[in-house]
């Protein structure tokens, strides 16, 4: 539906592993309808627990996320600007 009718596509959390593969499945279906994939704006919803250092933000929020799949950022100010870039790489 996005491939066809979508102008922005806001997908449920991932990591940047599991958005890299949805964003190809997304190019594949774009290019069966005869679309530009570039004209589609990615954009993503982030959770983010941060604190001076990583062991407070998961003393705060009792540690990382439970399931791989989740993208919440548990940590400190310099990954939280790594994590970040790793979505701008993909395009997002």
């Amino acid at each position: 539906a996005v491939a066809e009718h979508g102008d922005l596509w806001l997908p449920f959390g991932r990591s940047p592993e599991v958005m890299r593969q949805k964003m190809a499945v997304l190019k594949d279906h774009c290019t069966a309808v005869g679309r530009n994939y570039d004209d589609i704006r990615k954009t993503f919803s982030l959770r983010v627990n941060l604190a001076k250092t990583k062991a407070e933000a998961e003393k705060l929020t009792g540690g990382k996320p439970k399931r791989p799949e989740d993208p919440s950022f548990v940590g400190e100010p310099a990954a939280l600007i790594e994590y970040i870039h790793e979505f701008a790489e993909l395009g997002i």
